[in-house]
């Protein structure tokens, strides 16, 4: 029999919460399938019977629940564990939408707002307090209304799901010490707005560092001091003089400083420079990618240090989908000061972190990402052995025993740019390639990264390379 809204037995309940009650149980029982766009507000008001208003009022109680959610502007549609079921999904497959698309919901008042006026003062030439003040207060109040529900715990319940991993790589630290932000190279950012008021000229980074995060700290208002680090002696030596003339605010540094080249940073200087920053007191930043979806994780360089040194990686047990979910790790007082700046409240944040939540409180996620992280390793050894067989004596392959990238190594006339943009055609990921020496001999260096390659593409992926290769090589290199 069709339940009516006025069946409830709870006669006080209001309206809308009970036209709420009726969408919810079309979400559950899968009337209205995930993803799927529901009528617009007029027609559902004349299917229910019920005014605009109400109709209103109880999708806004849907969109605080994360069942609902609008898609730029162009309609309403149904999330329920949408966000979370493409997360599993892509430990096996590709999705077949992209939910970066979902953005923050409309929010039209009931009533009309009350509009204050603040005026300028243009004939004074030093800022009026007064209005920066009523700016500060609008801004605080838009942001309170606009945080539907308690982040702060969904945050929280995340870092716990982070602490496992870190102890597996030597790092003990409590949920204090760990700070979540959302976006691929915004906590480099915010931890480079934070080094702005130590002692200083200028953050020191390895040349070959990522690109990104040189615009990361640039960005934050830092001047930033490249060193080569071919020659770690040279590089030390440098970073020493600029030490001690208290010149150094901090040294950004990868887990592997290789610049794409598969050559770890060195072991026997990794003491000196922690004594170094030790006795010069600046801060290392210590910047890990590959874990997420490893075969077997790098051990980070400065792990019995959490006191000096800031980690950032990504969030472990999840896919790509979740690369740009960033978390640090270090002192208590450096990550309390990153939560003030990480603070999001945006409602599309709220559904991502909410979806992410769900899905690393449930069990066997660990398990489907290792096993996910084995096939990729699978196919990555044999798509090198095919790459040796057919390319011998053209380039070399180099596959670390961690991580999730393949070093390729080919003549340095190789068309780069062009190898890059034929791979990514048929969907086979390079980071950009660059001229590295390499024992004295120059070679073009790509590193391929095979998390999204799965064994049973791998015999596949062998034979578009090599047809890539083939159309950006030299001539006299084939």
């Amino acid at each position: 029999m069709k339940t009516e809204l006025n069946d409830y037995p709870d006669s006080k309940t209001p309206r809308y919460e009970k036209l709420a009650a009726r969408f919810r149980e079309n979400i559950m029982n899968n009337v209205w399938p995930a993803g799927t766009k529901i009528p617009s507000k007029r027609i559902l008001a004349k299917m229910y019977a019920e005014s605009e208003d109400v109709v209103l009022n109880a999708c806004h109680m849907l969109f605080r629940e994360h069942l609902l959610v609008t898609r730029n502007r162009k309609g309403t549609y149904v999330t329920g564990l949408l966000l979370e079921d493409e997360i599993k999904r892509n430990l096996t497959s590709e999705p077949n939408y992209d939910y970066e698309d979902f953005s923050e919901p409309d929010r039209k008042l009931w009533r009309p707002a009350k509009r204050t006026a603040i005026r300028l003062d243009l004939s004074s030439p030093e800022p009026d307090a007064r209005l920066l003040d009523k700016l500060r207060k609008c801004y605080i109040s838009r942001k309170a209304t606009s945080c539907t529900s308690d982040i702060t715990a969904v945050k929280e319940a995340i870092v716990e799901c982070v602490r496992p991993s870190l102890i597996h790589r030597d790092i003990a630290l409590d949920a204090r010490q760990i700070c979540l932000t959302e976006g691929e190279f915004t906590i480099l950012h915010h931890i480079a707005s934070l080094l702005r008021e130590n002692e200083g000229e200028f953050i020191v980074v390895p040349a070959f560092v990522n690109p990104m995060v040189v615009r990361m700290i640039r960005s934050a208002g830092l001047n930033v001091m490249q060193i080569d680090l071919n020659s770690y002696d040279q590089f030390f030596q440098s970073l020493s003089t600029a030490a001690y003339a208290h010149r150094v605010k901090g040294v950004f540094l990868e887990t592997r400083c290789d610049g794409g080249t598969g050559i770890m940073f060195p072991e026997a200087g990794r003491e000196a420079l922690l004594g170094l920053a030790r006795t010069c007191r600046f801060p290392i930043v210590e910047i890990d990618y590959d874990y997420e979806f490893s075969y077997r994780p790098f051990r980070l360089l400065f792990a019995d240090a959490p006191d000096i040194v800031i980690y950032v990686s990504c969030i472990s047990k999840l896919t790509h989908s979740m690369y740009d979910v960033k978390y640090a790790a270090g002192p208590a007082e450096v990550i309390r000061s990153l939560r003030h700046l990480s603070e999001s409240c945006s409602r599309a944040a709220e559904c991502r972190l909410m979806a992410i939540k769900r899905v690393i409180e449930q069990p066997g996620m660990e398990e489907a990402a290792r096993l996910r992280a084995e096939r990729c390793r699978e196919a990555a050894v044999l798509l090198k052995k095919q790459l040796c067989n057919s390319l011998k004596n053209r380039i070399d392959v180099f596959l670390p025993d961690a991580g999730t990238g393949m070093f390729l190594y080919m003549p340095p006339a190789t068309d780069g740019q062009m190898l890059k943009q034929l791979l990514y055609k048929d969907n086979i990921y390079i980071k950009s390639p660059a001229l590295r020496v390499i024992d004295g001999v120059e070679r073009m260096v790509l590193k391929l990264d095979y998390s999204n390659i799965d064994a049973a593409q791998a015999e596949t992926v062998a034979p578009r390379f090599i047809t890539a290769f083939r159309k950006s090589a030299p001539y006299s290199d084939l």
